[in-house]
């Protein structure tokens, strides 16, 4: 699944820098080195008070004119401050609960509307020392991914800030033990195992290596090295240390979820929706802030439909019935035990089997959730919308779209029933027992914060069956697309090939070098610790469309996948799977008058490039320093490439039976705005309005390379018993 919206945004990133100051000058990239330099230090070891030196003893920026703006939201932070009223730093921080997002806005503001850099530093660096370790990062990657003057730079990723957030407690206690001396100590001691198949679970490929998950060990060939880049020789001349790791293991509350833990738990999928809602959140306004895309609302739910037709297509790969729906008055079948230890050492809560809401108190979290959602339903069925003027708005005109979508949403830029009243996030905040005016001794719970929500089969319920409800609810009374919308006069699609679609689970390395305790500042050592896991991905994949058109033309291609029989292997109507295509590709293309014939472009095609990690480019800027070199331009890399592995859901070893969609539409600069979900953004009454001459559905079959039938033949020819070996299992 390729997230089109992340795309979309680093495209409005890319349109930002190019009105950046360029680094011209020794000087101005000198500057420009010492700025990333210092983002990445101020993120090492963010849950230890002391940070970088240069930062004890700082006071935040008092001088009222030196920012753009001081708002009511500004100074009711800085009165906490001087009334001593600040999250304390030992407190579990949620971007979602309410009292925590009214402090964090205040900090937030006072790093964005900062007049010059000097200001923006000395705040950051006086929050760095003072404000909580969750908190003081979500508000700076907030301000980052906000201001202008910084969309050259690049943070590190969420999960190598805080990779408790990402990694089961066994991984985070192995991380912080760890000690390049005690390392040299061990290799004098041999641990392989020879019976590597007892207790074997999925995903668990050190054992077949001889390797263990209680080990770290040393890349000695570099191995799982980047891509060959002119700092090439800067990160090959890193020692990385890796150790096994694996997904969690419900073993006291087994339920069907389990089987999808590598889903839940997929590190990129995770971040991408924390890093989304940086670019979108719901308290920004659109006026205010000139990177943020005024279809916020319409992008969220499209984002949101992406994540649960994958959802979906994951479990009808394992043949699993769709998700059901929770009721306050009966209990929750499906438990869930995050494994995780967050980094103020508490662990996260754990949900059992069939978990009984009538334990839950704080009702005026639930009243809220339920008086906004009913006036929303309300909102969605009739249309009326009595405006503060008096007028009288009809919200099912198709003008009105954008309006109900920010509603949804619940951002400032919608109307009311409420004025930024983000009902989910009470939803979330009600679910994880969180009272409405708790501030302090909120505990861990991985539905308050947006890195975590993902790996809770809650978060899927609620986004389904409450969120995306009201969107159905809303578009039913929409007009349906007509074969007239849909056509394309002249350009017939004739037939479409295409490589196999094939998936696997490939060795992805993950920088978690902040787990460690030892290495109290990142150049006390030219060392870096990595979790390595494998995680599903697929072969690149090519297809050719075959076009005929009668005149020369431009055209916009967009292909879809979707599943083409539910769990009972019954055929799925159109309209039933209507939710359930994912977006691949949408591209523009000339055609020739004539026979055409279209590739998918290699760009979408080609296996993703792999981003530079915290370790790496801190050596990077470093090396850069030092040698006088000039800034990177290219080491803030897009986003949306990382989610091509995602474009396929998992196969089956004998075929996942699936269905294209291709669509041929005429395209022009002046072409007017369509949705971000078309054609699947509406009803569909009839299939034949589909079934016009620019388009095509094509059936297809999903393969997985299974190891589990032959693993004691992989044992025994394996000559290289107690050291990693990439190719262990090579895909032909």
């Amino acid at each position: 699944m390729k997230l089109t919206i992340l795309l979309l945004c680093s495209c409005v990133a890319a349109l930002s820098a190019s009105n950046a100051e360029p680094p011209s000058s020794k000087d101005n990239s000198r500057k420009l080195l010492m700025q990333q330099k210092f983002l990445l230090e101020v993120l090492w070891q963010v849950q230890e008070p002391l940070g970088p030196d240069y930062c004890q003893g700082i006071e935040y920026v008092a001088d009222e004119a030196l920012y753009e703006k001081y708002d009511s939201d500004m100074q009711r932070f800085v009165k906490a401050v001087r009334h001593q009223r600040l999250l304390p730093r030992s407190d579990f921080f949620s971007a979602l609960v309410r009292t925590h997002h009214a402090q964090a806005l205040g900090l937030f503001k006072l790093f964005y509307y900062a007049k010059d850099w000097q200001t923006f530093e000395q705040n950051v660096c006086w929050a760095r020392a003072n404000i909580n370790a969750g908190m003081f990062v979500y508000a700076l990657n907030l301000a980052v991914t906000q201001r202008v003057d910084c969309v050259q730079f690049s943070l590190p990723q969420i999960y190598e800030i805080l990779p408790q957030h990402f990694f089961n407690s066994q991984l985070v206690n192995k991380g912080m033990r760890f000690s390049e001396r005690q390392w040299e100590r061990e290799q004098a001691v041999t641990n392989e195992s020879a019976n590597v198949l007892q207790d074997w679970l999925p995903w668990q490929w050190w054992k077949f290596m001889g390797l263990s998950d209680e080990r770290w060990y040393k890349d000695e060939q570099n191995s799982h090295a980047e891509k060959a880049t002119e700092f090439n020789e800067v990160i090959s001349g890193i020692t990385k240390y890796w150790t096994p790791v694996d997904y969690t293991r419900d073993i006291s509350m087994l339920n069907p979820e389990s089987q999808l833990s590598y889903f839940f738990e997929d590190v990129d999928f995770n971040r991408a929706w924390y890093d989304f809602h940086l670019e979108y959140a719901p308290f920004l306004d659109e006026r205010e802030f000139p990177l943020y895309d005024n279809r916020a609302g319409e992008l969220w739910i499209y984002y949101t439909r992406l994540i649960m037709a994958h959802y979906n297509m994951e479990r009808l790969s394992h043949g699993m019935a769709p998700w059901e729906d929770m009721l306050l008055s009966l209990s929750l079948a499906t438990g869930y035990n995050p494994q995780l230890v967050s980094w103020n050492g508490l662990t996260f809560w754990q949900r059992y089997n069939n978990w009984e809401f009538e334990d839950y108190g704080f009702p005026e979290t639930i009243d809220l959730v339920l008086q906004l959602t009913d006036e929303i339903y309300k909102l969605g069925d009739t249309g009326a919308y009595w405006h503060t003027n008096g007028t009288l708005l009809n919200f099912h005109q198709p003008e009105m779209q954008q309006h109900f979508y920010n509603i949804i949403h619940g951002n400032v830029n919608g109307f009311q029933p409420k004025v930024h009243q983000t009902y989910w996030y009470y939803s979330f905040m009600f679910l994880a027992q969180v009272d409405y005016d708790q501030f302090s001794k909120v505990g861990p719970h991985v539905l308050l914060n947006h890195e975590t929500a993902l790996r809770d089969p809650l978060f899927y319920t609620v986004m389904n069956y409450k969120v995306l409800d009201m969107w159905r609810r809303y578009i039913v009374h929409l007009p349906a697309y007509t074969a007239t919308d849909l056509g394309a006069d002249g350009i017939e699609l004739v037939s479409v090939q295409m490589d196999p679609l094939v998936t696997y689970f490939e060795y992805a390395d993950f920088d978690v070098s902040n787990l460690w305790s030892a290495k109290v500042n990142l150049t006390d050592s030219h060392a870096a610790i990595y979790a390595r896991q494998q995680r599903l991905t697929h072969k690149p994949f090519r297809y050719t469309l075959h076009i005929q058109s009668k005149t020369a033309s431009k055209v916009m291609v967009q292909s879809f996948l979707a599943p083409k029989y539910n769990e009972r292997d019954e055929l799925i109507s159109l309209e039933k799977n209507r939710a359930n295509f994912q977006n691949l590709d949408n591209f523009v293309v000339d055609l020739q008058v004539g026979d055409n014939a279209v590739m998918r472009p290699e760009k979408y095609a080609l296996p993703a490039s792999k981003r530079w990690s915290f370790s790496e480019m801190f050596f990077i800027i470093e090396h850069c320093l030092q040698n006088g070199l000039e800034y990177p331009t290219h080491l803030k890399q897009p986003q949306s490439s990382y989610f091509r592995r995602l474009d396929v859901p998992k196969g089956r070893p004998e075929g996942f039976p699936v269905v294209l969609f291709f669509l041929v539409s005429p395209y022009s600069d002046e072409s007017p705005r369509v949705s971000y979900s078309y054609p699947f953004d509406r009803m569909i009454e009839s299939e034949s309005a589909f079934q016009v001459p620019n388009a095509h559905f094509k059936d297809a079959m999903i393969y997985h390379v299974d190891h589990k039938k032959n693993v004691e033949e992989y044992v025994v020819l394996y000559e290289n018993f107690g050291k990693f070996d990439e190719n262990y299992w090579k895909l032909d």
